[in-house]
């Protein structure tokens, strides 16, 4: 039967119950869609979004809410999980270099910065936090903190690391290397004297060749840098463990001793 334009559906506004969303889920796990139908999908979604009436319809249809929390930690949870290959961390990178804000959008951040600039705490905290921010030395301890506390993957190294890797990936230490400020994730403590630092990689927001020019990066400066990955934490947390001690030359022993 075709559907005419002011006609309503029989289940509009009906939920399906528990058992039936569960029987739906399984049968579409698993499931395989063709290259083809992903390009039709894809193609069909970029051109409804093009349609400044769909678009406003779903601006407005969004507005105002808020996704609960333990939706929010299960959408968190499900997107580690997922491991982008080479080209598709291209398209992200790509589009998120593309993305350009209309007008609108822009005045509304405009008048949002200069709100915050007129209040005085902000202005004395903004300038306290980045003075200095840039200085010439090679090794630089800032006030400027990013964060408080370190992110769930963070703290997972975090908690199967010897005591003599310090956390520092709140922005308390800075690195000048050739490219400009880099601040590591973890120091070997003391830094002056191992010159070494560890990186964690998020495999949605790098790439893998960043690896080798992170590293470079550290060495034109003398500093050794282990880069490690979020996939590796998943899959093998013991394997990462073992290599962090041989990295950071650490021994079963008294905790936080460097060998």
């Amino acid at each position: 039967m075709p559907f005419k334009k002011g006609y309503t559906p029989w289940n509009k506004g009906k939920r399906h119950s528990e058992e039936t969303r569960r029987k739906i889920s399984e049968s579409n796990m698993g499931r395989v869609v063709s290259e083809e139908t992903r390009k039709k999908v894809s193609r069909g979604n970029k051109k409804r979004w093009q349609d400044p009436e769909f678009h406003q319809a779903m601006s407005d249809k969004h507005k105002g809410k808020t996704v609960p929390k333990e939706v929010r930690e299960k959408m968190s949870e499900s997107h580690k999980k997922r491991i982008f290959g080479e080209e598709r961390k291209e398209q992200l990178d790509n589009a998120r270099k593309r993305r350009k804000f209309d007008l609108d959008t822009r005045i509304r951040m405009s008048k949002s910065g200069k709100a915050k600039w007129r209040k005085k705490s902000y202005r004395e905290f903004t300038l306290e936090n980045n003075r200095g921010l840039f200085r010439k030395d090679m090794v630089q301890p800032y006030t400027y903190i990013s964060r408080v506390a370190p992110n769930k993957l963070e703290e997972r190294v975090l908690a199967i690391v010897p005591n003599c890797v310090k956390y520092v990936g709140n922005g308390k230490l800075w690195i000048s290397v050739a490219n400009g400020n880099k601040n590591p994730d973890f120091v070997v403590h003391p830094l002056s004297k191992t010159k070494k630092v560890i990186e964690v990689f998020g495999d949605y927001w790098h790439k893998k060749k960043e690896e080798k020019s992170v590293i470079e990066a550290y060495q034109q400066v003398g500093i050794e840098c282990m880069v490690i990955w979020e996939h590796d934490v998943h899959e093998n947390i013991r394997e990462v463990q073992e290599k962090v001690n041989h990295f950071t030359g650490y021994k079963q022993g008294k905790a936080g001793e460097l060998h």
